[in-house]
C-alpha cells in the first residue's frame, strides 16, 4: 500500500505520503517542502495512480477519484525477459534482486473463451 496524500483545491500539489510496513503498520508522513517518490518504474505508476493521479479511464476503471489528469502509467513497456552476468566472489551476493511483473499463461481453451 502506498499513496501520495494531495492537498485540495484548484491545483492539488503533494503534501506528503502514506506507506504501510510488512507488519500492516500504516504510517502517514507529511512533507516541510516537497515530495520526491521514486519507487522504480512498475511501483511509481501503481502508487501514483492510487492517489488519484492518472487517466480518468484507468482511475475510474479501478474505482479512484481522480484528482490530477497526467497520462502516469501510459509510456510503460515491459521487459519480459533479460540476462545478467556477474560473479559472486567469497559467498557474497550480488547487488539489488532483479523484479519480473508476473504474467499468467491461459490455455487455448481460455483465449477461446475470452475473445467470443
Amino acid at each position: 500500500m502506498g499513496k501520495v496524500l494531495l492537498s485540495t483545491g484548484s491545483t492539488p500539489q503533494a503534501t506528503g505520503i502514506q506507506f504501510q510496513d510488512q507488519s500492516h503498520n500504516v504510517y502517514t508522513v507529511k512533507a516541510n517542502l516537497e515530495v520526491i517518490m521514486a519507487a522504480g518504474s512498475l511501483k511509481t505508476p501503481a502508487i501514483l495512480q492510487q492517489s488519484g493521479i492518472g487517466p480518468a479511464d484507468v482511475l475510474q476503471a479501478a474505482g479512484v477519484t481522480q484528482v490530477v489528469d497526467l497520462p502516469v502509467g501510459l509510456n510503460l513497456i515491459d521487459q519480459t525477459a533479460t540476462t545478467t552476468d556477474f560473479n559472486f566472489k567469497n559467498k557474497r551476493g550480488g547487488g539489488q534482486p532483479i523484479t519480473f511483473p508476473r504474467f499468467q499463461v491461459r490455455s487455448i481453451s481460455q483465449r477461446t473463451s475470452l475473445s467470443r
